[in-house]
């Protein structure tokens, strides 16, 4: 039971630092987009923020299915006893 906590929290902790850093750019380019007068410039940057917003998605459910999964191999330790 130790080490799948230990897998929990490393697994959140590392989707933590992911969506951080990538919410992080989102609001940078959010800033430039305010202040920038192209058009190009804010389309560009626009697209990224939806990519970014994709990823972080993304990480999301990779994160929901890493905990099904340890939850799983804890159930499949059990009935190994």
């Amino acid at each position: 039971m130790l080490k799948s906590s230990k897998e929990k929290k490393g697994a959140i902790m590392s989707a933590a630092v992911i969506i951080l850093l990538l919410s992080l750019f989102i609001l940078l380019f959010f800033i430039i987009i305010v202040k920038a007068s192209s058009g190009i410039v804010t389309f560009l940057l626009t697209v990224y923020i939806i990519i970014e917003a994709a990823v972080i998605a993304g990480v999301l459910l990779a994160l929901r299915q890493r905990l099904k999964e340890i939850d799983r191999e804890k159930d499949n330790d059990i009935t190994k006893y």
